[in-house]
């Protein structure tokens, strides 16, 4: 699971490994200067996630 946040955050869990805590696998905050917009996965590979910001960009 992925979500975006309207404060520049990017979480993502992996829901294979469920405990009883939330706790993001992984918080990626360096670089984000604006609101994440849209969050996709990559069709083939599960380790790639791309997103998109209110500034416009997109990275991967």
């Amino acid at each position: 699971v992925a979500i975006g946040t309207s404060g520049g955050i990017l979480k993502i869990w992996d829901k294979t490994h469920t405990t009883d805590k939330l706790v993001p696998m992984q918080q990626l905050t360096q670089k984000i200067h604006s609101k994440v917009t849209c969050v996709v996965w990559h069709p083939d590979n599960e380790n790639i996630v791309a997103f998109g910001t209110q500034e416009g960009r997109e990275r991967r």
